[in-house]
């Protein structure tokens, strides 16, 4: 019996949809794996690929369970680990291992059944790079068995519950930017991978493990130290360790030599007391999930956070130093609790374990600390601008790839940020006050509306010179009129107008001898542009220059009533006014649409500065919006210019 024949059966029991029985299973599986273990390298290929097929196949037993111990696992993490594997023999150790995670095969479960992988993966560092550089192959069958296959390690490695698995693989993992990866892949691509919310699922396990776990514990003992002397090595490469840092990277390997020497470093220029001993600070404050994160960000080959806190400790005293371990632990806690629902740009990106997203939000953090001039009891309003920082990020994902939000991140200005802050309290605001602001919003678009039709009117009123014939026509015949002059009645009901040869230089007085045309007479005023099609647009003449439009007043006798104007403010002015005398703001220009939008907005903003708001946006969101009577709300919109 070999491969060939083990493959021949297995056609057979797809084509009859039967599973195999124990011995036949067994005797299958140990063939398998002989061929798998040996020398011949046809052999062992071939044998990978028949093997996976055969897992769905192979009926529940522990004895057949057991036939998957470490040397086996160790084979095939072999084959993950070496360089241009061929995509067959690649997926098909994927799926022995993915299928044996899933349990599908064991009949009785303990909570060890699992070690034997787990820990030979412990041993095998190098197929967690190979992972990572597999999806951006961008191949969906195999990236989406990658994400599986990681999900379930790290599903089974929490229900087991061994700090050091855990620590290890996710040590790997944020080695080889894995979640980064991931996540920089193209949406469309991500959106077919149905393992991605089990990823992200089994990570949030893991992620809460180390949250709620102690630094103090022994297993965890090992972060502690590394985080100093990750520290110390970057403030030694900026500066500023004082030259009392510079034997703990000869002493990495000694815990407690590390320990004692950070505890006479001077760590003021991280924000941290005098008196402070660092090795208590973090145990204390850290978890192991925070003290990773640090350690990875340091270690990280970018530049650009040890430039910025090598100038900042350079010109920074006591009262300004960037309080590096504080943001540290805040960045961590709040890439762990981003809601997908809220933050919808995040749905298919892994945010925490994530230490090139972490870096550029230490890196935002150390800029906006330093361009905002903040001192130490500063730290709380800086840190209201993380937050912010990811429903920024969550306003790119939406509609821009992963991949370009760290350098966009490193880009942003202070200013910018702040900007957009403002543009989400308002909005925020808003939401908020949305439901009782109905009679609020009816009462603000009555003022708005009769504050620019006063201002409409009181343009009309001034009078003003206008045309009786198309100015583009011909010329004028000597000694006939060529202008209107046009103005309001004093009570607005009317319109006064008479005929002219030439403009007079002051406003004449029409009231006692001008024509009138009454209002409610008037059933519509339509416009036309008569200004010719000029194809040779780089000639200039008069007539180029003017924006004539004709103007036209229909009344309920069938009588029209023209004239022309030659500037857009003129038609404007004429055509809105008249419009809004005879109440009809349905047809209103673009420009006095935009007017009474800009005006709504800002009565909007400056009024709701009076309303009540909590600084705490989750119980915002949770507490019932209070109720006002319309009454109440007339009495907020009062005090106004425009009123």
């Amino acid at each position: 019996m070999d491969y060939n024949s083990i493959n021949q059966t297995l056609r057979t029991l797809r084509n009859q949809q039967r599973k195999l029985d124990i011995e036949t299973g067994i005797q299958y599986v140990t063939t398998l794996k002989r061929s798998i273990l040996g020398s011949s390298e046809l052999a062992k290929v071939s044998s990978l690929i028949v093997l996976a097929k055969a897992m769905q196949y192979l009926p529940k037993s522990d004895r057949l369970f057991s036939l998957f111990d470490s040397k086996l696992f160790s084979a095939l993490f072999g084959v993950l680990a070496k360089a241009n594997v061929a995509p067959e023999p690649y997926n098909a150790v994927l799926v022995i291992c993915t299928s044996f995670l899933t349990g599908s095969l064991a009949k009785n479960r303990t909570a060890s059944m699992y070690d034997s992988l787990l820990w030979t993966i412990c041993e095998s560092n190098s197929i967690f790079d190979s992972l990572a550089s597999h999806l951006s192959d961008q191949n969906v069958g195999v990236s989406s068995t990658i994400s599986d296959f990681i999900s379930q390690i790290l599903y089974r490695s929490f229900q087991l519950g061994d700090a050091s698995i855990i620590i290890h693989e996710v040590k790997c993992l944020m080695e080889c930017h894995f979640f980064d990866s991931i996540s920089s892949l193209p949406y469309d691509f991500k959106a077919h991978m149905d393992s991605i919310p089990s990823l992200k699922k089994s990570s949030m396990l893991i992620l809460h493990f180390l949250i709620n776990s102690s630094l103090k514990s022994d297993v965890f003992s090992p972060l502690t130290n590394e985080s100093i002397i990750s520290m110390s090595r970057m403030m030694s490469e900026c500066g500023s360790g004082e030259g009392k840092t510079s034997t703990r990277g000869e002493q990495s390997g000694l815990h407690n030599a590390s320990i004692q020497n950070a505890a006479t470093a001077d760590y003021v220029k991280i924000g941290l007391d005098t008196s402070t001993d660092l090795p208590n600070y973090i145990q204390s404050h850290f978890t192991p999930a925070c003290a990773l994160d640090l350690i990875y960000m340091l270690k990280s080959p970018n530049m650009t956070f040890k430039k910025n806190f090598s100038e900042h400790t350079m010109f920074a005293d006591q009262r300004t130093y960037f309080p590096l371990m504080r943001f540290a632990i805040a960045i961590t806690n709040q890439l762990a609790r981003i809601d997908t629902e809220r933050y919808p740009g995040f749905s298919l990106v892994v945010p925490y374990f994530n230490s090139d997203l972490y870096y550029s939000f230490m890196s935002c953090a150390l800029k906006f600390w330093m361009l905002s001039k903040a001192e130490d009891d500063d730290f709380d309003r800086v840190l209201k601008l993380v937050p912010t920082l990811v429903s920024y990020c969550d306003n790119i994902l939406r509609s821009q790839p992963y991949y370009t939000l760290n350098e966009r991140l490193l880009k942003l200005k202070y200013s910018d940020l702040k900007k957009f802050q403002l543009k989400q309290l308002e909005s925020d605001k808003l939401t908020y006050w949305s439901s009782s602001l109905l009679s609020f919003n009816k009462e603000l678009n009555k003022q708005v509306l009769e504050f620019v039709r006063n201002q409409r009117f009181f343009e009309l009123s001034k009078g003003s010179w206008v045309y009786i014939n198309n100015p583009l026509d011909s010329r004028p015949q000597q000694g006939k009129p060529v202008y209107y002059f046009l103005t309001l009645s004093s009570n607005n009901r009317s319109l006064v107008y008479k005929e002219f040869t030439r403009k007079h230089a002051h406003r004449p007085n029409i009231d006692k001898d001008g024509a009138i045309i009454e209002f409610k007479n008037v059933t519509r005023v339509d416009y036309k542009k008569k200004n010719e099609d000029f194809t040779a647009h780089n000639l200039i003449t008069i007539s180029s220059r003017l924006k004539v439009s004709q103007i036209s007043m229909y009344t309920d006798k069938g009588s029209v009533f023209d004239f022309y104007v030659d500037t857009e403010g003129k038609l404007f002015s004429w055509l809105d006014g008249l419009r809004m005398l005879m109440d009809d703001n349905s047809a209103l220009s673009k420009d006095t649409t935009n007017q009474i939008d800009i005006l709504k907005d800002i009565r909007t903003k400056i009024q709701l500065l009076d309303l009540e708001d909590s600084q705490e946006t989750e119980k915002l969101r949770q507490k019932p919006v209070p109720t006002f009577e319309p009454v109440e709300l007339q009495q907020i919109a009062s005090g106004f210019y425009f009123e």
